[in-house]
């Protein structure tokens, strides 16, 4: 009776941690920015998002694999939305002015299109774009130490910007 209600009690907790306790990556985006744990998960759950289109089927299990706390993130991450609890910004601003620019474009523009979401998203994360690249050096440090240089470099060339 007593491991029953010791199992139940576990099972609870577990269920009710939030997505980011014990991300090696959330820790390290966390102590070396300064940002709280919910935009650190969403921050670099937009960041993996960026970087999926362009990574290969086998590419990306190498990611996840490589990377394990970029795969807690990018399988159950919330919305940035749902993380802040506020929407993203639609009104003017960094991302607005390069959807403009982008749509101006062309094809040419997806990439200024990606760099665009990037901002709206961490703009309704409560951060400013330029801690789009910030995020993005601390992700490719964690997984230069967790899975190699090699797989970092791949996570660097499939985003949508340089850093």
């Amino acid at each position: 009776m007593k491991s029953a209600r010791i199992l139940t009690t576990f099972v609870l907790l577990a269920f009710s941690l939030p997505l980011w306790a014990g991300n090696a990556l959330v820790d390290m985006l966390t102590s070396q920015l300064g940002v709280t744990p919910q935009q650190a998960s969403g921050g670099a759950a937009a960041l993996l998002g960026a970087a999926k289109p362009n990574l290969g089927g086998g590419d990306y299990s190498r990611l996840i694999q490589g990377a394990p706390a970029l795969g807690a993130l990018g399988s159950a991450a919330p919305a940035a939305a749902a993380v802040t609890g506020r929407p993203a910004s639609t009104g003017s601003g960094w991302g607005n002015m390069v959807n403009s620019a982008s749509s101006l474009l062309g094809g040419q523009g997806t990439t200024l299109g990606a760099a665009a979401g990037l901002a709206k998203t961490f703009d309704g994360l409560g951060l400013s774009p330029d801690m789009v690249g910030k995020f993005a050096k601390v992700t490719y440090d964690y997984i230069s130490q967790s899975g190699g240089v090699g797989l970092a470099s791949l996570f660097k060339g499939a985003l949508p910007f340089g850093f």
